[in-house]
């Protein structure tokens, strides 16, 4: 109804060139475009506040314990923002599917943790079979570029299995109830 209400005021702007009536529809477009972004944005944090981190994880080591023992180790206490889901998601994503292409281990784990000033993601295996680890795959760059969007940090070990740790800071810009 919002978006036909603009059109219309859109046409009837396109017809009324000047005039106290064209201040009013300008007047009236403002109020619509401005409604319309609030519905934008409420329809977002809706789906943002919809996933949920713990259960998303846990689908996700879902097809590795066919062949892995799995262990999912979560602990955030508060609303976690939306940004900071997506990122962890992300990497998760990409790790196990890392793990599963190059890991000679039988053990996954993730670990979630919610500290005062960030968050942290620890991903780890068992596996002893070390690929040339440089960094530089897309795989890992994607997840490096993710965390430094947030202002985080990214740090692979390769000490007793492969492992993947991220720890992003709390900020203005990430923060929620």
């Amino acid at each position: 109804m919002l978006s036909k209400s603009l059109l219309l005021t859109g046409a009837l702007l396109t017809v009324e060139k000047e005039g106290a009536v064209y201040k009013q529809l300008l007047n009236i477009r403002e109020t619509l475009d401005l409604a319309m972004d609030s519905i934008r944005e409420s329809v977002h944090g809706l789906h943002e506040d919809s996933v949920d981190l713990k259960h998303t994880l846990e689908e996700l080591l879902q097809p590795m314990k066919k062949d892995y023992c799995t262990a999912l180790d979560y602990y955030m206490a508060g609303t976690v923002p939306g940004q900071v889901k997506y990122c962890f998601i992300a990497v998760t994503k990409e790790a196990m599917s890392n793990i599963m292409k190059h890991s000679n281990g039988n053990q996954v784990q993730i670990r979630c943790r919610d500290h005062p000033g960030f968050y942290q993601l620890f991903i780890e295996d068992n596996g002893t079979v070390m690929q040339a680890i440089n960094g530089r795959g897309l795989g890992i760059q994607n997840m490096r570029d993710r965390v430094g969007a947030l202002g985080g940090t990214f740090h692979i070990h390769t000490d007793m299995g492969f492992g993947i740790f991220i720890s992003t800071p709390k900020t203005e810009g990430n923060l929620c109830g």
